[in-house]
């Protein structure tokens, strides 16, 4: 019984992590604070650092 609950638990876990990655695509506010996705508020420094990664690997 433990085993299964900690596997639903875990379940929704990864899925909440998942869904705060990528999710929402463009700002939204809430009172004071904006909230976006992790990967889509931060993806122009990922674009600049994989550039950068990928060049130096392969020159």
């Amino acid at each position: 019984m433990y085993a299964i609950a900690g596997a639903i638990i875990g379940y929704i876990t990864n899925v909440v992590a998942v869904k705060l990655l990528f999710h929402p695509q463009k700002p939204v506010r809430i009172g004071p604070f904006t909230v976006q996705g992790l990967i889509p508020a931060r993806i122009e420094d990922i674009g600049k650092r994989l550039t950068n990664i990928l060049s130096k690997d392969l020159t």
